[in-house]
């Protein structure tokens, strides 16, 4: 059973109040400024959880930008977001997430079921191990009923009304104590001695990533959370076996290196389901990279850092033998390395479906700590705030989460307002 919180959050805001002159347009609820009062007390909320939220909130700031800090457009007229939903709990991020390079930014309906890619072939085998077909396979339609006998009608159901005024959210905690949306996977959950061969609930992605073998039938996949990349595995059933055997720690042919980023970036392009994260993705992307460059940040947005000789500059392919040890050396030399001001190198990838697009645009941001985040209702102009708070400082912000896993920190329970500012109490750290 889910339990609501005894109070809902508003904001005196919900309803526009009138102008009092031409220079003072009402408030508009159906947007993050509208929303400043709820939002600031949903991330207080979410922090007596051991959520690392945010103070600082740019939605509320009325102030004029400084003119050499760089503008972001929003979206063209008619792009129509849900604001009346509650954002938080759309999303529920599953264990393990696979992405694979197709270099494409747009793909078939459901993209598993384009048989020329490894992404058919990798759900194909996921499908198998909980009974299911192969994807794009026909169903049976439900046999048909007899006619000579009459049922009585039913009787239509009731419509569902939502009376909660705009700009209110409803918090609601679920079996695991946690906000909706959100969930801990513990790492031995994903070791393979506790799966028994069989591969954790796992959210599978099409990518722009491009593959950087000079093989064209062989792809690259990047491996969430264990931020690793498995190289040049070939387009075809056995390559897909050969990838989910090796998570599952039998041995195999295929390498792979820890991720040289220090946070990876998915934005949803997927045309064939909907036209707004086709629109949203290339606007966000851009402004990602030009506020990502102005805090002295690398961008990789095709792959090129995921080279094998790039990567073998940087240390060897990860050891069959006690890979989970050397991983994690490895990752906490990026934790190490990377502070709050810049450096390092982000990824940024264009990926097929992954739900909620009436809250468009949509991304995933995930770090090497294991912390995945689902954003929705996300536009160029928070993007600013995105790269300030979540990628450099691992700081969540409220407004625009739809859900995530492993982002509670336990430092972090009851702490007083301001506390995730302290080191050590963010995303980016373990």
């Amino acid at each position: 059973m889910l339990r609501r919180l005894a109070s809902t959050f508003s904001t005196p805001a919900a309803t526009p109040e009138r102008s009092t002159s031409p220079e003072t347009p009402a408030v508009d609820p159906n947007t993050h400024a509208g929303r400043t009062a709820v939002e600031h007390d949903l991330a207080h909320a979410l922090r007596a959880h051991g959520v690392p939220t945010t103070d600082e909130d740019c939605f509320a700031c009325n102030a004029t930008c400084q003119d050499d800090e760089p503008q972001y457009d929003g979206y063209p007229r008619g792009f129509d977001v849900d604001w009346s939903s509650d954002l938080l709990g759309s999303a529920n991020p599953a264990p393990r997430n696979l992405v694979v390079s197709t270099s494409r930014s747009d793909w078939a309906h459901d993209h598993t079921t384009d048989t020329s890619t490894l992404s058919y072939h990798l759900q194909t085998i996921l499908n198998a191990e909980r009974g299911f077909p192969p994807p794009g396979t026909p169903i049976d339609p439900p046999p048909a009923k007899d006619k000579s006998a009459k049922e009585a009608p039913k009787p239509a159901p009731e419509p569902v009304k939502d009376n909660k005024p705009p700009g209110q959210i409803n918090l609601v905690i679920g079996k695991n104590g946690l906000p909706q949306g959100l969930s801990e996977t513990p790492r031995a959950e994903l070791e393979p001695s506790s799966i028994d061969a069989k591969q954790p609930p796992t959210s599978l992605f099409s990518s722009s990533l491009i593959s950087q073998s000079p093989d064209e039938h062989k792809e690259s996949v990047l491996v969430f959370p264990e931020w690793k990349v498995i190289c040049e595995v070939p387009n075809s059933s056995s390559g897909a076996k050969d990838v989910l055997a090796g998570l599952n720690g039998q041995a195999n042919e295929l390498k792979s290196w820890t991720l040289p980023y220090r946070a990876v970036v998915l934005l949803c392009s997927h045309k064939k389901r909907d036209k707004r994260c086709h629109i949203a993705a290339p606007l966000l992307e851009k402004a990602l990279v030009q506020e990502l460059e102005s805090h002295h940040v690398s961008i990789d947005t095709r792959g090129d850092s995921l080279n094998p000789h790039h990567l073998l500059d940087m240390h060897a392919a990860l050891p069959r033998e006690g890979e989970a040890g050397e991983r994690e050396a490895r990752l906490r030399a990026i934790e190490g390395l990377d502070d709050e001001t810049g450096s390092g190198e982000v990824g940024i990838f264009k990926i097929s479906h992954l739900g909620g697009h009436r809250y468009s645009g949509v991304m995933i941001i995930l770090f090497p700590s294991g912390a995945t985040l689902y954003y929705g209702r996300v536009s160029p102009k928070d993007i600013p705030q995105v790269v300030k708070h979540t990628i450099l400082k691992g700081q969540v912000i409220a407004g625009l989460l739809r859900g995530g896993n492993n982002v509670v920190r336990d430092e972090l329970k009851g702490d007083s307002a301001g506390a995730c500012n302290k080191k050590g109490k963010s995303l980016i750290t373990w």
